[in-house]
């Protein structure tokens, strides 16, 4: 068993190289993680920040929550070792979203065995076919999760991905004047 201090530094490691490994496009620059306690077990939010002001947005009513399960560990969180690999995924799909269809990646929850990309589309025609083949071609070896629901107020962002307010202040995060979380 891991004693706190070990785990402190394990989250904060696994924070960097989420930070520092892969890169995805979307709406703003303002990307930010940070780790939080979810159901006794640690997880980490990669989100888009700087896209709440701008939320919800009519034009894209509908959240697909997709992704793969890696090794899961007594804390839930992936080695090192498995990161090159969820990133590389992560970069892939974004890229599938990219080149197919009117999105928006707004982030990711890695969490208890799992990492699952949160993204805003038009519509949903097609997303799922195009998920299935995109992940039993590049990497078949593993589970993957799909979830494509209607989400027009945005809650999938705003109300979990999105940190609430003792989050923010607990990371030293400054919230732009403009942005309400009293919600």
């Amino acid at each position: 068993m891991l004693g706190l201090g070990e785990l402190t530094m394990r989250y904060l490691i696994l924070a960097l190289l989420v930070i520092s490994t892969g890169t995805v496009t979307a709406q703003t620059d303002s990307w930010w993680t940070y780790i939080a306690d979810y159901d006794g077990l640690p997880g980490s939010v990669r989100l888009d920040m700087g896209v709440y002001p701008s939320t919800p947005d009519e034009n894209y009513p509908i959240v697909v929550i997709t992704g793969v399960q890696y090794e899961k560990h007594l804390d839930g969180l992936p080695q090192a070792k498995d990161l090159v690999g969820l990133n590389e995924v992560q970069e892939r799909l974004v890229g599938v979203f990219e080149g197919e269809f009117e999105a928006i990646y707004v982030g990711t929850f890695t969490h208890n065995g799992e990492q699952l990309h949160y993204i805003y589309v038009s519509a949903k025609a097609e997303v799922r076919d195009s998920l299935e083949a995109f992940y039993k071609a590049n990497c078949p070896e593993l589970e993957f999760y799909i979830n494509i629901k209607p989400d027009p107020s945005w809650k999938a962002y705003r109300n979990f991905l999105y940190p609430n307010k003792e989050t923010m202040e607990f990371y030293g995060y400054k919230t732009e004047p403009t942005q309400d979380l009293s919600e």
